[in-house]
């Protein structure tokens, strides 16, 4: 037997061609770069009311969100969940992000319930990447039609949607620029061979 060492020159990723670049941008972004999106997703949805279903992705439980993106047709984001009503919920949204897009989900949703004793809930039904469906309910009295409730508290799940499917779509922006690679590269030491591979 015998050892034979084999030089091979490593690069700095803003030393790499284009093409090792895109190879590197497409690593980054295979990584679960939306968990910390995901984390905030929860809190804001516990906040509004919403309780996200749970599902194993691979090794590990997610929420229930269904999202594609970024740039085609049809791309979009739903949910599985539950939402009933939760107290005080523009205010504490206010204290936890102070997004004013939010607050006004948050005070749409409570004025809605107010209505009906805030005794509204329902079940939320991902229908393909950009559509749920709301089967809503008032506990209090079961018999009475919430159909315009409905309709209204759909609409702020639509751009409780939207919203989220906005944010993501920024973390992976930012997640897969040149910028956020070559400070991650940096901090971590990453070192690649001349095609994008990590050395």
């Amino acid at each position: 037997m015998r050892t034979v060492l084999i030089e091979k020159q490593v690069y700095k990723f803003d030393e790499l061609d284009d093409k090792a670049k895109d190879k590197v941008r497409d690593a980054f972004a295979n990584d679960l770069w939306y968990d910390c999106c995901y984390e905030d997703f929860s809190e804001i949805a516990t906040i509004l009311g919403i309780t996200f279903n749970t599902c194993e992705r691979g090794k590990h439980t997610d929420i229930s969100i269904w999202w594609s993106g970024f740039y085609c047709q049809g791309d979009g984001l739903s949910f599985d969940g539950m939402y009933s009503y939760s107290k005080k919920a523009p205010k504490r949204m206010k204290a936890y992000c102070n997004n004013p897009e939010l607050i006004a989900m948050a005070q749409e949703l409570q004025d809605i319930q107010k209505p009906f004793i805030y005794g509204l809930s329902g079940r939320i039904r991902s229908k393909g990447n950009n559509w749920i469906t709301l089967d809503l309910e008032d506990t209090n009295n079961p018999y009475r039609d919430v159909s315009s409730a409905e309709k209204a508290i759909h609409s702020v799940m639509m751009r409780f949607c939207k919203w989220m499917y906005g944010v993501l779509r920024e973390e992976y922006e930012w997640q897969t620029s040149d910028e956020a690679i070559l400070d991650s590269c940096e901090a971590n030491g990453y070192e690649f061979y001349k095609d994008g591979s990590f050395a």
